[in-house]
């Protein structure tokens, strides 16, 4: 008698939201047993743009020429400037491969376009066009600290974002486009507590900030790349139940497939591509 694999049986009996019987779910398992079969030539980014936002920092700034004004803020910037363009790219390129192969597909770069091509299965060749470094603060809400937020007056954080654009053409469906945009962070930390001072009755909020640093921006571009990588694979998973539905029956789902300790099929919500065309 043959034996389901392991990894199989768990996928089956791991199903979170998700009905095992649906023909969604059964399609996903089918991609998922079959994605070594899947190759992707991959084309790294070759550039890391940087950008700062805090335009209110620079005095004159309406008035200024764009790029005059784009050269100040990036020479007043606190952390773009100085992350290091190449060792930065190189993490997380390493991150997003290491990811994909993790998830058992065949993952070709540039110099190797012939082995790709003359590979059966599916193709799919994806270029990280485009990413980008952003800085900017964010100015915490009343609910996000605490109900007597009122009392500390304004709490502003940096951030710093990573914005990634990804063009994903299918090799074997006449050059089929798709333009995918995602976006991870880093931050500052806010922590503290609510104390009631009797003499005032009143509530103050003591806080303190746990100030973002380059060891965090760099842990980003190594989360960024596996958490990208993550919304590839999702990405083609939903794209061959798409294109393997039988007619007259749409997706009711876009579905999040988990490689980690319990592998299983969830709904993916905000947790993935955002399609731009």
């Amino acid at each position: 008698m043959n034996h389901l694999p392991k990894k199989v049986f768990l996928i089956l009996l791991t199903w979170v939201f998700v009905s095992a019987c649906s023909v969604e779910g059964r399609l996903a398992s089918k991609f998922i047993k079959q994605q070594s079969q899947v190759s992707l030539l991959l084309y790294p980014p070759d550039f890391l743009y940087k950008t700062n936002l805090k335009a209110f920092e620079i005095e004159g700034a309406d008035t200024a020429d764009k790029h005059a004004l784009d050269s100040m803020l990036y020479f007043s910037s606190k952390y773009v400037q100085f992350v290091p363009e190449k060792q930065f790219i190189e993490a997380y390129v390493n991150a997003f491969l290491s990811e994909l192969q993790d998830r058992k597909l065949n993952v070709y770069l540039p110099g190797d376009s012939l082995l790709f091509a003359g590979n059966s299965g599916e193709k799919f060749v994806v270029g990280m066009v485009q990413t980008q470094l952003e800085e900017d603060v964010e100015q915490l809400r009343q609910d996000e600290v605490a109900l007597a937020y009122y009392n500390l007056g304004d709490i502003l954080i940096n951030i710093v974002r990573l914005n990634a654009w990804f063009e994903i053409t299918n090799f074997n469906s006449y050059g089929a486009k798709t333009t995918a945009f995602a976006q991870e962070e880093t931050s500052d930390m806010i922590s503290g507590r609510l104390r009631f001072y009797p003499l005032l009755s009143e509530f103050r909020y003591q806080y303190r900030v746990d100030t973002l640093t380059f060891t965090k921006i760099s842990e980003m571009a190594v989360s960024a790349g596996k958490l990208f990588a993550g919304y590839l694979t999702d990405h083609l998973m939903n794209d061959y139940i798409d294109r393997n539905l039988p007619q007259g029956v749409t997706r009711n789902e876009y579905l999040s497939y988990s490689e980690k300790s319990n592998p299983k099929l969830t709904r993916a919500g905000d947790r993935r591509f955002q399609i731009i065309r």
